[in-house]
């Protein structure tokens, strides 16, 4: 298929208990989405039940996924400290303007209702000071 569907029942920001569909799309790079959802589901299984889950079943929930990633960071040499569980938020929605999305599928895709995602949006150092350069002129 070209797109993998993942379904929350509830999210933080979910203030009517509606839930959410996340779709993904195919993106024939190495780092693909739906490869990686197939790649994962294959060595997981089809049975019912959280989507994350060790090898023994166990649900991962979200301090633990926080601390095994700061593990992995440590162990190759990233500051660690600096990564929590919205790191990814904020990636997402950085590397999204960084392309040319517009705010609103950025809010879309963040499922934010609020200008609130345009906080999670980081501006790289070096164009900021490619902005003096700018101004100077």
């Amino acid at each position: 298929s070209n797109q993998a569907s993942i379904t929350l029942p509830v999210f933080l920001c979910d203030q009517f208990g509606a839930g959410a569909d996340i779709l993904l799309g195919r993106t024939g790079c190495e780092v693909c989405p739906v490869a990686a959802i197939v790649a994962y589901m294959n060595q997981r299984g089809k049975a019912p039940g959280y989507f994350f889950v060790d090898s023994e079943g166990k649900v991962i929930t979200k301090p633990r996924f926080v601390t095994k990633l700061r593990d992995y960071l440590k162990a190759a040499g990233l500051a660690s400290d600096q990564f929590a569980g919205h790191s990814f938020r904020i990636g997402a929605a950085t590397t999204a303007a960084q392309v040319g999305i517009e705010d609103s599928m950025i809010q879309t895709l963040g499922r934010w209702h609020s200008a609130a995602f345009l906080r999670y949006i980081r501006t790289p150092h070096d164009r900021l000071a490619a902005l003096s350069v700018s101004l100077a002129k």
